[in-house]
């Protein structure tokens, strides 16, 4: 059912289409494009206006058996770095870049496979349930794309993230997380010589709250490390502001 050489050729039209992260538009302008084609239709919200972005997350939803539960599935547009003028090659079975940029298949193999589902759905009489594609950007920077996208726009209950490797058939079940740490405290500043009574020292305030807070290994699957602190102007002055970050 797979059409091989359809997949491998789309594969290689994706990774030379540039979609760096923040500036996915050429992609999701491509996506919609080739769901125009199917008689779908790719939505795309407002991620990239609040992200200052030049696109949005698309969501696609292909019509199916209500009776049957829904599925989702999600892969992301954007690439890393260098990302530009990608050169695909293919040699045998293997698919590289020219060497002097990425190649682009973390995420593009997932959209090429996804598409190729598409296809693969709507030219066949495949009993399926409702389908949900979503195509999210700058996920390289901190999924920053999903963390704007409302949730609350998908039906189905169960999804796949097509975003990782192994050997064909892994699923990943859990993986690690980061949550940031930026805090600041804010003092009173003085002249440290002349009235220091007059001051609020805000690194030492930053340095009580430290002192009072775990760090390293906090349980068999936490950590926290605060990695970061700045703060002050001079050294004969009582600092006003101190900011410490972590992870």
């Amino acid at each position: 059912m797979v059409n091989e050489n359809r997949l491998v050729q789309r594969f290689i039209q994706l990774v030379q289409i540039d979609s760096v992260s923040g500036e996915e538009k050429e992609l999701a302008e491509f996506l919609k494009s080739e769901f125009a084609l199917r008689g779908l239709t790719a939505v795309e919200d407002r991620a990239g206006l609040v992200l200052g972005r030049q696109a949005g997350n698309l969501l696609v939803k292909i019509p199916g058996n209500k009776n049957k539960p829904g599925l989702l599935f999600a892969a992301h547009m954007d690439t890393v770095e260098p990302g530009r003028g990608v050169k695909a090659i293919k040699e045998d079975d293997v698919i590289r870049s020219s060497g002097d940029t990425i190649l682009g298949s973390d995420d593009k193999a997932a959209i090429a496979i996804l598409l190729e589902a598409c296809d693969i759905l709507i030219g066949s009489n495949i009993d399926h349930p409702p389908i949900e594609m979503l195509f999210t950007i700058s996920e390289e920077q901190g999924l920053l794309g999903i963390k704007q996208f409302d949730l609350g726009s998908i039906e189905a209950r169960m999804g796949y993230v097509l975003d990782a490797g192994g050997p064909p058939g892994t699923i990943v079940i859990q993986a690690p997380c980061q949550n940031e740490i930026e805090y600041i405290v804010h003092g009173k500043s003085a002249h440290a010589g002349m009235n220091p009574e007059d001051g609020i020292n805000a690194i030492q305030l930053a340095a009580m709250a430290v002192s009072n807070m775990p760090c390293g290994r906090l349980d068999t699957s936490t950590t926290c490390n605060l990695g970061l602190i700045e703060g002050g102007i001079a050294r004969n002055i009582v600092p006003d502001w101190c900011r410490i970050k972590g992870e």
